[in-house]
């Protein structure tokens, strides 16, 4: 069987039989795999602790079949990430995204890339929230949060959407015009909006300038919530229906601060 040397991190894991694990990873060089780990969740598995999500993880693999290595062997590639309430929710909301979203066996060194950069990027406001012992963020903050998040969404549904990355009008084949907009057409991407055109609630229509700014990977405050919009549309296309755990939790969590807030003022 062909051994493989990469590195990874892990996204999401089931329990396979009684003490093996299926785990889904991320990778640069073999994109999101189904890796089968034997024996790792046994007492005296000494993987079991390292095989966590947000640990950079060496990963020595064996392609088994269809689709699905198996684990040979595994070593720390660096300190893992950790997270607390509210950036907790991001990074599950992140893994979940990638999980769900992101095609198997496609390597991708930019998705990865912006992968790694993403969970940093929380790490670092995780780490600024602790270190300045706030609890609730304030619009600043939010603010910043939203920018990592948007970032991560638009590098994930450029590869993902046709005609998203490159800013031409797919039928003209000429680079969109920032004064026009522009309608998005399944399968096909963006072709500039015509005065006989009738949209409805279920359709895209953004300006050439969003698209510009989307194949540049210009994010900043100007565009946050216009691109908020279109990222939603994609992703809620692409999953078709189904609940993302992580924004069901950050919504309980909403609650209860709520809830907590108006207890210590009563």
């Amino acid at each position: 069987m062909k051994k493989i040397d990469t590195v990874g991190f892990i996204l999401h894991s089931i329990p396979y039989k009684e003490f093996g694990a299926i785990f889904d990873v991320i990778t640069p060089d073999l994109g999101k795999i189904k890796v089968l780990a034997k024996s790792v969740r046994g007492r005296r598995s000494s993987l079991k602790a390292m095989l966590q999500p947000y640990a950079p993880l060496k990963i020595n693999l064996e392609f088994k079949e269809s689709n699905l290595y198996n684990l040979v062997g595994c070593a720390s590639y660096g300190l893992p990430f950790s997270f607390k309430p509210p950036i907790i929710f991001s990074a599950l909301y992140v893994n979940e995204l990638t999980m769900h979203l992101y095609r198997e066996n496609i390597e991708s060194t930019i998705f990865f890339a912006g992968y790694l950069s993403t969970i940093s990027n929380l790490n670092d406001l995780d780490k600024y929230l602790e270190n300045q012992h706030i609890e609730t963020l304030t619009y600043d903050l939010q603010l910043r949060l939203e920018h990592i998040l948007r970032n991560f969404e638009v590098t994930l549904l450029k590869e993902l959407i046709v005609g998203l990355s490159d800013a031409i009008d797919c039928y003209s084949g000429e680079m969109v015009a920032k004064n026009k907009n522009y309608l998005y057409e399944d399968g096909f991407g963006f072709r500039e909006l015509t005065l006989v055109d009738t949209i409805s609630s279920k359709q895209l229509v953004v300006t050439g300038e969003i698209l510009q700014d989307i194949h540049n990977n210009n994010v900043n405050s100007f565009n946050l919530k216009t691109l908020k919009v279109i990222c939603n549309f994609f992703i809620n296309k692409k999953l078709f229906g189904k609940t993302l755990n992580s924004r069901k939790l950050y919504q309980d969590f909403l609650r209860f601060q709520k809830f907590k807030l108006a207890f210590i003022n009563a």
